[in-house]
């Protein structure tokens, strides 16, 4: 099983990279219905008397597999990772407790790489560029979202389209908006919502023929040098990670 190397920083309600006001943006508002497909991480960790909790958003890509980003999974005030767990719906998945073979799922090659180099800093636009990781909840979830990685054409991302966002940002109640894309710089994107903490790893997806095509992770907003929320794309690269991790059986 591949090492965890965990870099970046989480605060306790979320990410933060998504502290920043952002007046004028699209709000995220509690949606409607529900949403398939986006589930909730809770870390725990064993800083002070009582231990600490984190929590940030992922996408359900199959029945066994969830994408999140990288930098969701330490955070210097929880202390060392004693669990992640998955909320999903109804449904609750121990995805693992550290051992010395680390958690069931893996980072980002070139993340882990540049974060062992000491670039780890929330700044560093190689970070950003990288900022993606899988886990593996174990038990099949009977409720497997809609958004699938890989199989059939991505669709590419213009200024000027149409996408939308949900996920968990500042607390337990999942939150959705469309926005418009603003910006697109090689392997991200920026888009016109108003993020909070606990939104990163969340789904950016667009609709196209009543189908839903995952497109970007949310990674913060206001990073690498674009204004407003970030989005980190679906691209070859990032399906590669997956394939190769999956297939490899670690």
């Amino acid at each position: 099983m591949k090492a965890w190397i965990w870099l970046g920083l989480f605060l306790l309600a979320g990410c933060a990279r998504d502290g920043r006001p952002d007046l004028g943006r699209v709000q995220m508002v509690e949606p409607e219905n529900a949403v398939p497909g986006v589930g909730q991480l809770i870390l725990r960790g064993d800083a002070g008397l009582f231990g600490r909790t984190g929590r940030a958003t992922a996408a359900i890509i199959d029945a066994h597999h969830v994408v999140t980003a990288a930098h969701n999974l330490v955070h210097p005030e929880l202390g060392a990772l004693k669990s992640v767990e998955l909320e999903y719906g109804d449904e609750r998945f121990l995805i693992g407790r550290p051992s010395s073979k680390g958690l069931p799922g893996v980072v980002s090659s070139l993340y882990r790489t540049r974060a062992a180099t000491g670039s780890h800093q929330m700044s560093d636009e190689a970070l950003v560029r990288h900022d993606f990781a899988f886990l593996k909840t174990g038990p099949r979830m009977t409720k497997a979202g809609l958004f699938r990685l890989g199989q059939g054409m991505v669709p590419g991302v213009e200024v000027g389209d149409e996408v939308q966002v949900a996920g968990f940002p500042g607390g337990k109640t999942i939150r959705k908006a469309s926005g418009r894309v603003t910006e697109v710089d090689g392997n991200l994107f920026g888009y016109d919502v108003r993020t909070g903490r606990g939104l990163s790893g969340a789904p950016v997806w667009i609709e196209r023929g009543g189908a839903k095509f995952l497109v970007g992770i949310h990674v913060g907003s206001d990073v690498a040098g674009i204004e407003g929320a970030v989005a980190r794309r679906v691209d070859d690269e990032l399906i590669r990670e997956f394939r190769r991790w999956v297939f490899s059986g670690e």
